[in-house]
């Protein structure tokens, strides 16, 4: 895939060299679009094929583009052999000596896919950054930006474990200001933004290899595949300036079981989600079913301790949920969806 970007990367220059500008600006394209329908793209710029076979999670290195002046970028299938196979086109203005990154995110067709729990339009579009470090500050840390580019998830928070909050109530499309931390090894939790008990997942982030680095980190996927055309499923990626896509580990999550082997069914649930225990749990157990806003919609408790439990969903609209189940001693939450 690399081969393919620096050879679309050749070609974009070949493009904009036909032309002399007095000073140009720096752009960066990211594909962040998780529709399946737009996961390798080819990118025109100015009605010229610049980029050919753009995959999703892909990222140019920062090319150096005509500024003052509106630039075409169009966005057409894979398989196009003309600029009037564009399915979007957005005009840009860049600054002279200015430096951007361009992500392409969201859907083609937003009814079809899960809208976003804060009604944010979800529609393709070309979200659009300036002021792009080259460099961290401080050579010894790692300056970064967060773009919340998850379409089917809602506002949320993101937690270094042993540092504390470092974004805050991020809406999707926010893009945050840039932060800067130690070039070390952190483990980030992502929660709703008004429910830090609640962890969607956790990430493990190791920034030892990539001290003095200006970095853009994006949320990406879908929460929910199943509900999303089984489209690629929540990741957090790091794109570097050379263009280089980090995929950040999924080290822990919410699937993680403190009460031993159990099953839930039927996923998606309906009316009713069973929840199977292999072992006898000790004692009384609580259940609390939440929204990705955080939002507690459903409560129940075990009146003794048996083997297999019953939810009722039947009043729950589709999408994906999360169930917190605790005794005295231990919490597990896991995450399902209702048709």
């Amino acid at each position: 895939m690399k081969k393919i970007i620096f050879y679309s990367f050749g070609l974009l220059l070949n493009v904009l060299n036909t032309n002399s500008y007095s000073q140009n600006a720096d752009l960066q394209i990211i594909h962040n679009a998780a529709d399946p329908n737009a996961s390798t793209v080819d990118i025109y710029v100015d009605g010229t094929l610049a980029l050919n076979d753009f995959a999703f999670r892909s990222a140019t290195p920062f090319l150096s583009l005509p500024s003052g002046v509106v630039i075409n970028v169009g966005v057409a299938p894979s398989t196009s052999t003309s600029i009037t196979d564009t399915l979007v086109n957005f005009p840009i203005t860049l600054m002279p000596g200015g430096r951007y990154v361009a992500i392409a995110n969201g859907v083609l067709d937003p009814n079809s896919f899960v809208p976003n729990p804060d009604a944010v339009s979800t529609a393709f579009t070309l979200f659009l950054k300036d002021n792009i470090q080259s460099a961290s500050v401080n050579p010894a840390n790692v300056d970064f930006i967060v773009i919340h580019g998850a379409s089917d998830a809602p506002t949320v928070d993101v937690i270094a474990r042993g540092v504390g909050t470092i974004v805050d109530d991020a809406s999707y499309g926010a893009i945050t200001s840039y932060l800067s931390v130690s070039a070390a090894a952190y483990t980030l939790d992502i929660t709703p933004g008004n429910n830090n008990a609640v962890i969607v997942a956790t990430f493990a982030a190791d920034l030892t290899t990539i001290d003095g680095e200006a970095v853009v980190v994006l949320a990406s996927g879908f929460l929910d595949p199943a509900m999303n055309q089984n489209g690629q499923p929540f990741g957090l990626i790091a794109v570097l300036p050379d263009g280089q896509v980090l995929l950040l580990s999924n080290v822990t999550s919410i699937e993680e079981n403190t009460f031993g082997p159990l099953n839930m069914y039927p996923n998606p649930a309906v009316d009713i989600l069973n929840i199977a225990f292999q072992d006898l749990p000790e004692g009384h157990l609580n259940f609390s079913v939440t929204d990705f806003s955080g939002r507690i919609v459903t409560e129940a408790k075990s009146t003794n301790s048996q083997n297999k439990f019953a939810i009722n969903t039947s009043r729950l609209t589709s999408g994906t949920y999360v169930i917190r189940i605790a005794d005295n001693k231990k919490v597990l939450f896991k995450k399902f969806s209702v048709q």
